[in-house]
């Protein structure tokens, strides 16, 4: 429906047609009672018929109706040659009924109109959330399957983030360090695998980017070939594991869609 009440092309010709039927009828009674009848009574209950419809689909502009039928039944009287007071008070309060009438539903159709309004932006804020729940979803499907590939892969290795946290020691690393994943998770103890001494990583050096340090704390290193940022060492580290072994470490950075390290990985590779 359209707010001024018209409608479509063929709802608005049968509104029309009502309309004018009923004000018809309403002439043909003022006419019979006026001028066949010569009677001063009219039976005017009749007439808000068209008044109130009128004003219901076409709002206060409904309100020529009464003034049409108003003024039918004043000249009906006059060209009588009397003129009636009540008259008067008739034409008031058809267009004063026309006017409220066409008001109300005016009112009705702006808070229809607000109503939809704001079930549209609920339903838009529903599709919104649905959007966002599937992103969401999609998100925590692909940390998961990364999360999962980084536990199941061969190659040993460990992640810590920006607070030097590990956050990921796979089964891999496990295996060759003899350290349970439960036993490093939320600290930064990862040291502990590989040295007798609190000291830096690789992926520490790599997440405070301190290159001067490689040469304090590794014999062997160097950038790495493979990725710009990423640092490489080697070296032998007795009883790892429960063996001497000769471990070869990458290290590298992974940062966030500002650019930002959030955390470093790092790989490790027994080539004893």
């Amino acid at each position: 429906m359209t707010t001024d009440g018209f409608g479509g092309s063929s709802e608005r010709i049968i509104k029309l047609s009502v309309i004018v039927l009923l004000i018809l009828f309403c002439l043909w009674l003022i006419y019979y009672f006026s001028f066949l009848q010569g009677i001063h009574g009219v039976f005017v209950h009749l007439f808000y018929l068209p008044i109130v419809l009128a004003s219901f689909w076409w709002g206060r502009r409904g309100i020529w109706a009464a003034f049409l039928l108003g003024a039918a039944l004043v000249i009906a009287h006059l060209s009588r040659g009397c003129f009636y007071l009540e008259d008067l008070l008739r034409i008031a309060v058809f267009t004063g009924t026309a006017y409220f009438v066409g008001l109300l539903r005016e009112s009705g159709l702006k808070s229809e109109k607000e109503l939809n309004h704001v079930l549209n932006m609920y339903r838009e804020q529903e599709k919104y959330s649905e959007s966002r729940n599937l992103a969401v979803k999609a998100l925590t499907e692909q940390k998961a399957f990364a999360e999962k590939l980084i536990q199941n892969s061969a190659v040993p290795c460990f992640v810590i983030d920006s607070t030097h946290k590990v956050i990921m020691w796979n089964k891999a690393c496990e295996e060759l360090t003899g350290m349970k994943a439960e036993e490093l998770i939320g600290t930064d103890d990862h040291w502990k695998a590989f040295y007798a001494y609190k000291r830096p990583s690789l992926a520490d050096i790599v997440l405070d980017g301190k290159m001067k340090d490689l040469s304090v704390f590794y014999s062997i290193y160097a950038k790495s070939s493979l990725v710009s940022e990423g640092l490489q060492s080697e070296g032998w580290f007795p009883k790892l594991g429960g063996k001497d072994r000769y471990i070869f470490f990458d290290a590298a950075p992974i940062r966030d869609s500002k650019g930002e390290i959030i955390a470093v990985i790092e790989t490790l590779q027994d080539i004893t």
